[in-house]
């Protein structure tokens, strides 16, 4: 239904001058409105511009593709912005692609993903980081997809991956 890092529930709290109880309390809300926070179903608005998703990438098995797709609904900005993805890579040995895309393509499926599909990307190597940035006219929703390469990983090998995803609005 969620999920939180411990390490950094404290910090968060600090960061939005909240009563640990407090936040604990927004976060189970959440959870069971069915928002599925730190799972990867992102709503970012004026008061909470920014939110953290930890998951797992996989090298396909079969073919080019086999995405862990994070799905970001930036609406609330209607006057554009600025979408920033911040990722870490886990030490597991697979190495991530991350593509961003606009919420209602259908993500590639080929081998190489061309330019005109994509709206950023970044190859990111185990215990590494990388960035995604974009800039929008307007509020839309958004696709995060990331994956291992399947010439580079092993089939089936798996990393996880930490995305900070923050909006910075358009008129900031």
């Amino acid at each position: 239904m969620g999920r939180q890092l411990v390490n950094e529930f404290f910090k968060d709290n600090w960061d939005k001058k909240l009563r640990d109880e407090e936040s604990y309390l927004i976060f189970l809300k959440e959870a069971l409105e069915g928002k599925q926070p730190g799972l990867g179903n992102i709503i970012l608005n004026s008061e909470e511009s920014s939110q953290e998703v930890m998951d797992v990438f996989r090298t396909p098995m079969v073919g080019y593709k086999d995405y862990t797709v994070v799905v970001i609904d930036t609406r609330a900005f209607e006057n554009g912005g600025t979408l920033t993805v911040d990722i870490e890579v886990g030490r597991a040995d697979a190495e991530g692609a991350f593509l961003l895309f606009h919420g209602d393509s259908e993500l590639p499926m080929d081998e190489w993903v061309p330019k005109d599909k994509r709206l950023d990307y970044a190859w990111i190597e185990p215990d590494e980081t990388g960035k995604l940035t974009h800039r929008f006219d307007r509020g839309e929703f958004f696709r995060l997809g990331a994956t291992g390469h399947h010439r580079r990983n092993e089939k089936g090998s798996t990393n996880a991956f930490k995305a900070r995803i923050s909006v910075k609005s358009g008129s900031e």
